[in-house]
């Protein structure tokens, strides 16, 4: 059964390139709490997600949905699958998993509060995390 074991939001997702032909994506900013400038706003930041319970010798799929706090969904990644890999991975299933970065831009946050963030493998729910998103306090 998939499982989020790992969630991070922050300001926004970086890519460090230490050779050519090697992306490792960085977290710039982590953050406990979202603090968009205004509210109602557009605003961007991104999000790492680690997930653990999935065999990756089968072709697998992922979606991803933030929800505002009236409980209407704002975002939603729609699924979007991935394929197999070609060699088994000596773990257990239940330890075999995936990380993940989403760079999410212009979201709409039009009231504050709490919001959820949800990610599906599989068409199951691997897990939540509610995330505040307030205004920051202009000086």
């Amino acid at each position: 059964m998939p499982t989020l074991t790992m969630f991070t939001v922050c300001n926004s997702i970086g890519d460090l390139n230490p050779q050519p032909g090697v992306s490792i994506p960085t977290l710039n900013g982590p953050q406990a709490v979202l603090r968009p400038l205004f509210i109602p706003s557009s605003f961007s930041f991104g999000i790492s997600a680690g997930v653990i319970g999935i065999d990756l010798t089968k072709p697998n799929s992922i979606r991803f949905v933030i929800t505002n706090p009236d409980k209407k969904i704002i975002q939603d990644s729609g699924e979007s699958g991935f394929p197999a890999l070609p060699e088994g991975d000596s773990l257990p299933i239940e330890y075999q998993g995936f990380m993940l970065t989403l760079d999410i831009r212009n979201l709409v946050i039009e009231k504050e509060g709490i919001y959820v963030f949800e990610l599906y493998v599989n068409g199951v729910s691997a897990g939540t995390r509610e995330i505040p998103i307030f205004a920051a306090k202009r000086q």
